[in-house]
């Protein structure tokens, strides 16, 4: 179900380092990296799949869109 509301306190993280950030009630977000190279961001949520998005100098401004995790038993 995509409903497009913005996610409170995901984690943003930069692959690989330890430079991250979380979302806020609107679900943005800023994070200060230098961007000569491509860089991968990892979206995660508890109850979503994690998501990986490549940003660039190009690509700064970026809509992240998680699935629900569905478990069955």
């Amino acid at each position: 179900k995509n409903t497009k509301q913005g996610l409170y306190a995901a984690t943003v993280s930069i692959k690989g380092t330890t430079i991250g950030a979380n979302t806020d009630i609107d679900g943005k977000f800023s994070i200060n990296v230098d961007l000569n190279t491509p860089k991968v961001l990892v979206v995660s949520y508890l109850g979503y799949e994690k998501s990986e998005v490549t940003i660039s100098k190009n690509k700064t401004t970026i809509d992240v869109y998680l699935s629900e995790v569905v478990v069955t038993s």
